[in-house]
């Protein structure tokens, strides 16, 4: 029985989405089902519209939204999905994320998330029930006081002047006006976050110092955010006595430079972490035990990949039966045994990583398929789903031979039955059978084909002697190609006159390793179309003339 996979892998961020991963190993695994995957980062929407594709769901652009900067004159269209249900979803990675960074950025003091808050106002229109916000690869740290400015509050310098919505003029607000619905922009649906990391908003661990390095913040900027945060937090509670909050308790309040902490407790947003949150639409608990192998992975995969990110959030998951069931998929693996728990070990068969195996770093970015395919080749070796295999019977040929046909190697049957064409499905001796005006039922024994084949001097071989190959696929055969002894076999039959070449495989795999061995330049060789039934492209009646033109 054939081998049951199912992917769910992460974006290579940068290289290769999730969706483009899943489509592309499904091309090249049978058996094979996918769900793009996302944490609540980037790749969150094409996740939602894959998973929600057989109910009713559209998309809607948003237009002439602020970018990163809402004091440039950059305005930016922004994609939103709605369901059958009223539910809407964003990406913030869309609308304020680490992509969106252009040459003309001037730096994480200056970005605000001024723009998320203007795509609020805008589905606040739009009658939904729940918005549904993707809250992750966010380029911003500005706890969110672009956005609460973009819903009407507003906060007082000395001169009792609203600041600006740069991070920097955070120091400078000396009032906040109260959290009221008479200042204050209501929204009337419901927020679910879908969080891509557990942080807390302060402290070593949190918003500032683990992520606001990777949006371009060096140590004193860090340091500097840290304390805007503090003194925001202050003002919030100085001046909103009801919205008292224990920050260091607070689970994903870090995520997207605070604005976990002002979705969850200014906006009363509910938190789900965003992988359990994927999961629970796809139905993962239920659906795994229908398949043999879960592939899941990321572009870098560290200790942090099993911290509530996609990898760790299946594993999570599985149960004591789900032994060596994942295989992981990495554009790099920065892992050791050391920092791998022994928890996790249990569920994983192998991690294949593009380098430094397959590829240097910058190239399994700019050319991921590329690298991938070789990675494949190996998965499917380690799985069993590719194997090594010999050319088992000897060519059909003798002193009287004319016409050698080459095909490129013997399908699961043939090797079966010791014999060439043996595929019930394959259309090879209904051609020559047309061609040589006989009944297809007078050559059906495998004697009446080798004497058929004998009286009209025709030689059967293949190009390969050994390969690696799953099935009877021509396109998986692959490393560790052996090609046929060509040169010895013409030798020693000297009345072979023309060579036909089966299919586009076995032209490949003919004029890489052999047509260079032939001396005889007499010899007519002919390239024609697989007979096999796969090759639906052509008709039994187009093979018989094109067959018929190169054999007579």
């Amino acid at each position: 029985m054939a081998i049951k996979i199912l992917s769910l892998i992460d974006s290579f961020k940068g290289s290769i989405s999730s969706l483009e991963i899943s489509k592309f190993l499904c091309r090249n695994f049978t058996n094979f089902s996918y769900f793009p995957i996302s944490d609540g980062g980037e790749n969150f929407l094409d996740v939602i519209k894959e998973i929600l594709k057989k109910n009713n769901i559209h998309e809607l652009i948003l237009n002439n939204i602020h970018s990163l900067n809402p004091l440039s004159n950059n305005k930016n269209n922004v994609k939103i999905l709605l369901d059958d249900k009223n539910n809407a979803y964003i990406e913030s990675a869309n609308i304020i994320g680490l992509s969106l960074i252009n040459e003309d950025d001037e730096g994480i003091f200056k970005r605000s998330s001024y723009s998320l808050g203007e795509v609020l106002l805008k589905i606040n229109d739009l009658n939904i029930n729940t918005l549904y916000i993707g809250l992750g690869g966010s380029a911003i740290s500005d706890l969110g006081v672009g956005l609460l400015k973009a819903l009407n509050l507003r906060f007082l310098d000395k001169n009792n002047v609203d600041i600006s919505e740069e991070v920097n003029f955070i120091e400078d607000i000396i009032k906040v006006e109260k959290l009221n619905f008479l200042n204050f922009k209501h929204l009337n649906y419901k927020i679910e976050i879908i969080n891509d990391v557990s942080n807390p908003l302060l402290g070593k661990n949190g918003a500032n110092y683990i992520y606001a390095h990777q949006k371009g913040a060096n140590k004193e900027d860090i340091v500097k955010l840290e304390n805007y945060f503090i003194k925001f937090h202050d003002l919030i509670i100085k001046f909103n006595k009801n919205y008292l909050f224990n920050l260091k308790d607070e689970i994903g309040d870090g995520s997207a430079g605070g604005l976990g902490f002002i979705f969850k407790h200014i906006l009363k947003g509910k938190y789900n972490q965003g992988i359990e949150f994927v999961l629970k639409m796809i139905d993962f608990k239920n659906i795994k035990d229908k398949y043999d192998y879960i592939f899941t992975g990321e572009g870098s995969l560290d200790s942090q990949s099993f911290n509530k990110k996609v990898v760790g959030g299946i594993l999570d998951n599985l149960t004591k039966k789900d032994k060596n069931k994942v295989i992981i998929i990495c554009g790099q693996n920065n892992l050791n045994s050391s920092n791998l728990n022994r928890k996790y070990a249990y569920f994983i068969k192998n991690i294949y990583s593009l380098t430094p195996k397959y590829s240097l770093k910058e190239e399994s970015i700019k050319k991921p398929k590329k690298y991938l395919k070789e990675l494949i080749i190996d998965i499917k070796k380690d799985l069993g789903i590719l194997t090594f295999k010999n050319h088992n019977f000897a060519p059909f040929i003798n002193n009287d031979s004319e016409i050698l046909i080459l095909g490129s190697f013997p399908s699961v049957k043939s090797l079966e039955n010791n014999f060439y064409y043996m595929n019930e499905t394959n259309r090879f001796y209904k051609i020559l059978a047309r061609i040589f005006n006989i009944n297809i039922q007078e050559i059906e024994t495998l004697e009446e084909k080798k004497k058929f084949l004998k009286d009209n001097h025709i030689a059967l071989y293949d190009v390969i002697k050994s390969c690696y190959i799953e099935e009877s696929k021509d396109e998986s055969i692959s490393k560790n190609i052996i090609p046929i002894d060509l040169t010895s076999l013409l030798n020693k039959y000297k009345n072979i006159k023309k060579i036909i070449i089966t299919g586009k495989k076995a032209e490949i795999l003919f004029k890489k390793h052999l047509l260079n061995k032939i001396n005889d330049k007499n010899l007519r060789i002919f390239y024609l179309p697989s007979t096999s039934s796969a090759n639906a492209k052509f008709k039994l009646e187009n093979l018989i003339e094109i067959y018929k033109k190169a054999i007579f």
